[in-house]
C-alpha cells in the first residue's frame, strides 16, 4: 500500500486549486443524504436522478454478500440486517461499507479527492482506466462529482492515488 505522503496536495491549497492541477472541476449535488450516490449517478449517466437506483443495486449486492460485510459492522448497527436496514433508506449518508459495496457492483474504482489529502482509490475493478471521481468535503459530510475541464470523464494513474483494499 502506497504512503498517504507520496504526491500529497498542499495543504494550503483549496479544493479548487488541488482539482484544478489534475484538470479537474467539481460539479455540485444535492446534499440531502443521498449526495454519495447522487455523485455516483452524475459520474455514470451526467445527472443525479438514478441515485436512487444505485442505492438500490447496492443494497441488493450487500443482502447477496451479507457474510462477507458482517465483520465490519461498528457498534452502531450491531448487525449486518440493522446495517442493510438503515443503509437502505432514502436519505442515510453513505459510509466506507456501501462506498466499496458500490464499487464492486458497478466494477469501478471509486477515486475520493478531500483537500490537501492524495486521491483515494476504493477498488472496484481489476482495471485502474476504470474509474469514476467524488470529493468528499469532512466538514460537511457531503459528496460531490468531479469531471475534467473539458467535461470528459475524469482519469488518474496509478501513481497518483493511495490503494485501499
Amino acid at each position: 500500500m502506497k504512503k498517504n505522503s507520496l504526491k500529497r496536495p498542499s495543504s494550503t491549497s483549496s479544493l479548487f486549486e488541488q482539482l484544478a492541477s489534475f484538470g479537474f472541476k467539481k460539479v455540485k449535488v444535492l446534499g440531502d443524504g443521498n449526495c454519495f450516490f447522487r455523485a455516483i449517478s452524475h459520474q455514470l449517466y451526467r445527472h443525479e436522478h438514478d441515485h436512487s437506483n444505485i442505492r438500490s443495486v447496492t443494497i441488493n449486492y450487500l443482502i447477496e454478500n451479507m457474510n462477507d460485510f458482517a465483520p465490519f459492522v461498528d457498534d452502531t448497527d450491531s448487525t449486518i440486517e440493522n446495517y442493510i436496514e438503515r443503509m437502505s433508506r432514502n436519505g442515510t449518508y453513505a459510509d466506507h461499507l456501501a462506498i466499496s459495496a458500490t464499487a464492486v457492483i458497478l466494477n469501478k474504482n471509486i477515486i475520493i479527492h478531500e483537500i490537501g489529502k492524495t486521491p483515494l482509490l476504493i477498488p472496484g475493478s481489476d482495471f485502474i482506466d476504470h474509474q469514476v471521481h467524488v470529493c468528499y468535503n469532512p466538514d460537511l459530510l457531503h459528496y460531490d462529482s468531479i469531471v475534467c475541464v473539458n467535461n470528459e470523464s475524469a482519469f488518474l494513474s496509478a501513481e497518483q492515488v493511495l490503494f485501499t483494499s
